[in-house]
């Protein structure tokens, strides 16, 4: 390897690398061998990873193991050879990585496993459409406003055509939805009621969803996350008394705190959507996955499937606040 030697700051010397260091060829110095009990399989199963390291030119122990996915580690400084077991329920590329001991660099043999799942038995409902969830969404934006007086949802005028005298109308602006692959947006327009010239608040939400499974149940979790920038439209500041008061220093901080609370209380509100809505359609299945499809035909796409038999995968006991091994969180 060619080093450069540059001056730095204060006479220091800086080493720079000319040529990149050498990778580690793992698969030169070891032989894996990898397997899977079942490389296709149905959703929310067992599945047993296998494998074995052969030296072929280097210690093993001079190197430290780890087993991996798509998703992150599985089992971590492995021996020569062994076995996991991994609750599989989506595709995954299964891995082993290496690394010498002392060395940050990392390696990853050519041996891989694909692991795919069978989702042939599995149903999609998807007949919670966009106009039925937006209007449970507006009905709690309509709630909190009535809750908190000093907010409101800003109108705008129009003039019906033909009306003679003029036929002037205030009516409030729409909540603006849009659906999008894996997630849903609203912008709400809200005016701030204080007193002198009502400041626009500008209300931007995000609303995802996430799914975790463990063989003793299943965990949805619905996220919704109020825009980073709190806008609020002054229009040149508010005036109470006679006194300029800089709403954005202070009242922003306490609009992005209430939103943060409330948004809490959103995600409460969807999740008993979702549970109402499917939980008569669990009897036998249990829930693998839900998404958001955008497009001409939005909706909520929900992903259940029959519970796999075997006796490490029987249904799991319905406790208190669960719904077919189902835990929802928001």
């Amino acid at each position: 390897m060619r080093i450069q030697l540059l001056n730095g700051p204060n006479g220091r010397t800086i080493l720079a690398p000319v040529d990149p260091p050498p990778t580690l060829d793992i698969d030169d110095l070891f032989e894996l061998t990898l397997e899977a009990s079942q490389s296709t399989f149905k959703p929310l199963t067992n599945v047993q990873i296998r494998w074995t390291i052969r030296p072929k030119g280097a210690s093993l122990s001079d190197y430290v193991f780890t087993l991996r996915d798509t998703y992150g580690p599985i089992a971590e400084d492995i021996g020569a050879s062994g076995a996991a077991t991994v609750f599989a329920y989506r595709n995954a590329l299964v891995r082993v990585r290496a690394r010498r001991r002392g060395s940050a660099a990392l390696s990853d043999f050519d041996r891989t496993l694909t692991l795919t799942a069978d989702t042939s038995d599995c149903v999609v409902v998807d007949n919670l459409g966009r106009f039925v969830f937006d209007a449970q969404f507006e009905s709690g934006v309509r709630d909190l406003i009535d809750e908190i007086d000093r907010i409101k949802l800003q109108t705008r005028t129009t003039v019906r055509p033909g009306a003679f005298p003029p036929d002037i109308l205030i009516v409030e602006k729409e909540i603006v939805s849009t659906w999008k692959p894996g997630s849903i947006e609203y912008d709400v327009p809200l005016e701030l009621r204080v007193p002198g010239p009502n400041p626009d608040w500008n209300v931007h939400l995000k609303i995802t969803f996430s799914m975790t499974h463990e063989p003793e149940g299943s965990q949805l979790t619905v996220t919704v996350t109020p825009s980073d920038d709190v806008s609020v439209d002054t229009v040149g500041g508010v005036i109470s008394a006679g006194i300029p008061w800089a709403i954005e220093a202070v009242a922003e901080p306490l609009l992005d705190e209430l939103l943060k609370c409330y948004a809490e209380r959103f995600e409460r509100a969807i999740v008993r959507l979702l549970m109402d809505y499917i939980a008569a359609r669990l009897d036998g299945f249990r829930l693998l996955g839900v998404g958001v499809r955008g497009g001409n035909v939005p909706a909520i796409v929900f992903t259940i499937c029959p519970f796999p038999v075997g006796p490490l995968d029987a249904p799991p006991i319905v406790g208190p606040g669960e719904v077919g091994g189902l835990i929802a969180r928001g």
